[in-house]
């Protein structure tokens, strides 16, 4: 003769318990279909399209605060001379941050929270560097005919050959490459930095 199964005990605690209704994980695909692409795309190009226009008025500023090269003395081989030309990298690189500093806030105004997103971040990089080419590019148109002038004057005689190796090595360019990166860098630190405050107030 078989045992009978025991009845359930009636009102056991667990069937007391709530049971959580929630919907399906949206799993990865549907989190990477949350960003908006087109939104950050605009942003991307917006920002990068404004910085090198900012370069534009950085390259024309640039020649006009560097300090000046005594063409003369540092052909002849005087040091304290040829000491300007370091400044005039560390005058782009000035330059930089605080156009990089004025393209956030730019952002910031004109995309609000739009700009919060990584196509700010990658506009603004890409829009640096860009904006530092340019105006790298327009110091040297702007001060570059001064310079020959200086020096077709100083030197009458001078040769074509003998213009060509002195403005290899004086004439008003960017020589320290790295300073084309101060504009980025302060653009994106100072972007993300901002993202984290936010972040922080409002998690």
């Amino acid at each position: 003769m078989s045992n009978p199964i025991p009845a359930p005990a009636a009102n056991q605690d667990w069937q007391g318990w709530p049971v959580p209704t929630t919907g399906p994980w949206p799993g990865p695909q549907a989190a990477v279909s949350a960003i908006r692409w087109r939104t950050e795309l605009t942003v991307a190009v917006l920002a990068a399209v404004y910085s090198v226009v900012l370069g534009g008025a950085v390259g024309l500023i640039w020649p006009r605060i560097a300090p000046h090269l005594q063409l003369v003395r540092a052909i002849n081989g005087s040091e304290a001379a040829t000491k300007s030309l370091l400044r005039d990298d560390m005058t782009l690189a000035l330059l930089g941050i605080a156009a990089g500093l004025i393209s956030v806030a730019v952002l910031a105004l004109v995309a609000r929270d739009a700009g919060n997103g990584p196509g700010g971040l990658v506009g603004l990089g890409v829009g640096g560097l860009l904006g530092s080419l340019v105006a790298a590019q327009v110091g040297h148109l702007v001060q570059h005919p001064h310079v020959m002038s200086l020096l077709v004057t100083s030197f009458p005689s001078i040769t074509h050959h003998e213009i060509k190796v002195i403005l290899g090595d004086f004439d008003f360019k960017v020589r320290a490459k790295a300073v084309l990166l101060a504009w980025p860098f302060a653009a994106v630190v100072m972007h993300t930095a901002i993202g984290i405050v936010r972040y922080l107030r409002n998690p």
